[in-house]
């Protein structure tokens, strides 16, 4: 009888997020994921969070599934509340669960294999959102029609907000992911790496306060890694052949 909620830089649907809400044998199922967030088949088919914030809305758009779905209509006609940038995250007034897409596919559509979009978009990194400039061997940010990102600790702060004060007294667990220091090692990005851990640490530092204002001491935090990364600062980029 917990609440619960996931907060990722990634699209929600990503590896991280999913294992905390659905079940599937393969994890770019990103459609069925996305579905099993709304209708759970372990919760008798209700939705698997009262939180959700992320990239990726398109898993659960209907220009981008195969079935039609538009499962962000369907979470609101369940009385959730959606979002889609930092300015409106700002201005909740909790009260009520939410729904948070801060970034979605520029060209929606299906993928080939039919089971995911064509793209599963990940929220912009906080070297890029913070405007920051990139070196000249590494592409620049691409924000498209989502300019207005939240940072990590925002979208800590406010999943939190409401998981603690909308639902009574009940508990509540929440997960959140600094997604991109993996997804900025994979091409070597140092610096992308090294703001998205500040951006982490930020993060834990908004959960560490709410804790401490607690007059019941009742709260537990973990803050681990899912797995190394293989980054090696060599002196050298990864360029295109061109």
């Amino acid at each position: 009888n917990y609440r619960t909620g996931i907060v990722t830089t990634a699209a929600v649907t990503d590896a991280t997020p999913a294992v905390q809400g659905s079940y599937s044998g393969f994890r770019q199922t990103r459609f069925e994921i996305a579905r099993q967030y709304f209708e759970n088949p372990m919760l008798n088919g209700r939705p698997a969070f009262d939180v959700t914030f992320g990239g990726g809305g398109e898993a659960f758009l209907p220009d981008s599934r195969t079935d039609g779905r538009n499962l962000v209509q369907e979470f609101r006609n369940l009385g959730y509340r959606y979002v889609t940038n930092a300015t409106e995250l700002r201005g909740i007034q909790f009260g009520q669960p939410t729904i948070g897409f801060f970034k979605n596919a520029a060209r929606p559509g299906a993928a080939s294999d039919g089971i995911r979009a064509a793209n599963d978009t990940n929220m912009d990194v906080a070297y890029d959102k913070l405007r920051l400039p990139r070196p000249a061997s590494e592409p620049e940010p691409n924000f498209g029609a989502y300019p207005a990102q939240p940072m990590l600790d925002l979208m800590t702060e406010k999943a939190i907000e409401i998981l603690s004060t909308s639902f009574g007294r009940q508990p509540f667990i929440l997960m959140v992911e600094a997604a991109s220091i993996d997804k900025q090692s994979h091409p070597n990005h140092m610096s992308g790496v090294i703001w998205d851990t500040i951006e982490l640490d930020r993060a834990i530092g908004a959960a560490r306060r709410w804790a401490n204002r607690r007059a019941q001491k009742d709260t537990l935090i973990v803050v681990t890694a899912d797995h190394d990364q293989s980054m090696h600062l060599i002196g050298v980029s990864n360029l295109p052949d061109a």
